[in-house]
């Protein structure tokens, strides 16, 4: 008998959480898309309306339909189009018409949390001349009223005791009226069973109220009976919010399909929502429900939503403040990433360009070395081709014994090795410039400008600079450079002692400045 609701019940007790969440979602998404639907339905509806006649029972029905359609919608319309009802039952004079529809409007002013009204319209309606069906209405009225005082007091206050107990006793009154066999006993015989600890019974009328209602999330009245099956593990079972969850879940999508702006069921979900840490899908549900209640006009919820609402308020800021922090750290790290990436960019560009340098420079230092090896041996062939040449001319002569020529040939006393001299420091000049191309503007940049050195037009090196120019080779006696430049050493003492004289730095500076060169 109960097997389509157990299977439901089952399906909804294995759902997953989050895919509910994200079907709300979606829902408040559309939430328009259903509010459409039933402003077409109320527009239709009011033609209906239209179409009746005053001071009938169709236009009576009519308006009741219309009272019963805002229902849930807009409070304030509904109370409307009840009193409108009501009018229409004094024009009839029907009271017992005219009962029902103050009867209902007392409701309507109770869910828009207008008590005092609704108990004052109560307090008109003689119980002793209503019918059956209306005694159970009256107590009905009477102890939904007592329920939502005794829900807008904090539990152990005296008044919310009194209002506990006289809504206790008009529960128990309307059960008497009511018919076994409607929908409003077994769910009156529900909240009995749970308030007596007898949850296995309440869940038990819940499954037949669902098997009655069907399992669709369409269907009339199956948002009601998730909610109160929910209220069963959360009022009388105490489980935590979060045990069976899914049920309210179920109840919200319901009322959102069926454009119910004062759904109880989103309360109780914002407040999961925070438990369970997603702050940021508790803010839009509860700015929804904020709007949805709005729009309603129901002060009652308004009032007990407003701190649920605050508390996700400051937990959202507080979130986006910490969102914020974290995106500004990443900035800040975003940045020192890029500073890092340029100063590696910048130093692997430097690199790339010395290490261009030094192939250049390599290029050349191959360019010379080559150039000065072939330079040697033009210079070491020429200079045997001339011994050979000078060895065949006093072979010859001493053959002819022309003694004479052989002596004025080899006498020391002329300059027969200035060519050869000439042509030595022609290429050492070369050679040492190659290497050093900038050797004479930074050897200058070590004296005085008024002693630095200026050379001949065709001139290389000069004397002076040829001998620093040898010991930045890494040879510093002065008769060994005496020796490889083929002059005196008292030349040599005397051109390093009047340096001496020429520098604008220090003796150390200018030594250590001939090395760096």
């Amino acid at each position: 008998m109960y097997l389509s609701s157990l299977l439901a019940a089952l399906l909804l007790l294995f759902a997953e959480p989050q895919a509910l969440i994200q079907e709300l979602l979606l829902k408040i998404d559309s939430a328009s898309y259903y509010e459409g639907v039933k402003q077409k339905k109320l527009l239709a509806m009011r033609e209906e309306y239209a179409r009746t006649l005053p001071a009938s029972e169709e236009r009576y029905d009519a308006c009741m339909s219309l009272g019963g359609g805002y229902s849930g919608f807009v409070a304030d319309s509904s109370i409307l189009w009840f009193e409108n009802a009501a009018a229409e039952a004094l024009l009839l004079g029907r009271e017992d018409l005219y009962y029902g529809a103050m009867l209902s409007k007392a409701g309507k002013l109770n869910s828009a949390g207008c008590f005092l009204e609704s108990a004052q319209v109560i307090e008109t309606i003689p119980f002793e001349r209503l019918s059956r069906e209306g005694r159970a209405n009256y107590y009905n009225q009477l102890s939904g009223l007592y329920h939502s005082l005794y829900m807008t007091h904090p539990p152990g206050s005296s008044y919310r005791l009194e209002f506990t107990k006289r809504y206790a006793q008009y529960s128990d009154s309307l059960l008497s009226y009511l018919d076994p066999a409607s929908a409003q006993y077994l769910r009156e015989m529900e909240k009995r069973s749970g308030r007596a600890g007898n949850t296995e019974e309440a869940l038990r009328i819940n499954d037949l109220r669902l098997e009655r209602v069907g399992s669709s999330r369409f269907a009339d009245s199956y948002a009601l009976v998730m909610y109160d099956r929910n209220a069963i593990y959360r009022n009388y079972m105490h489980r935590p919010l979060s045990d069976h969850v899914e049920y309210l879940f179920e109840a919200a999508i319901s009322d959102i399909c069926h454009a119910n702006r004062n759904s109880a069921a989103l309360r109780f979900i914002e407040l999961y929502l925070v438990s369970v840490n997603e702050v940021a899908v508790a803010k839009r549900v509860s700015t929804y429900y904020y709007r949805s209640l709005v729009k309603y006009g129901s002060r009652t919820r308004l009032l007990e939503g407003l701190n649920v609402s605050m508390r996700i308020n400051d937990e959202y800021v507080e979130m986006l403040r910490h969102q914020k922090r974290i995106i500004n750290h990443g900035l800040w790290l975003l940045c020192a990433m890029f500073v890092f990436i340029f100063l590696v960019l910048a130093a692997l560009v430097l690199y790339i360009r010395r290490v261009s340098r030094l192939n250049a420079q390599l290029e050349r230092s191959n360019k010379v070395a080559h150039s000065y090896i072939l330079g040697f041996f033009d210079l070491y062939s020429a200079n045997m081709a001339r011994l050979q040449n000078l060895r065949s001319r006093i072979n010859v002569r001493l053959r002819r014994g022309d003694k004479d020529y052989v002596l004025a040939l080899t006498d020391p006393s002329k300059d027969v090795a200035g060519e050869e001299l000439r042509e030595l420091y022609a290429h050492f000049d070369d050679a040492f410039l190659g290497i050093y191309p900038y050797f004479v503007e930074k050897f200058n940049a070590l004296l005085r400008p008024e002693c630095r050195i200026s050379l001949k037009k065709d001139e290389k090196l000069n004397m002076e600079l040829r001998i620093f120019a040898v010991i930045k080779l890494g040879i510093s006696d002065s008769a060994q450079i005496a020796q490889i430049l083929h002059c005196s050493i008292k030349t040599v003492y005397n051109k390093r002692s009047e340096m001496n004289g020429k520098l604008s730095v220090s003796r150390e500076e200018f030594q250590k400045g001939i090395s760096l060169i």
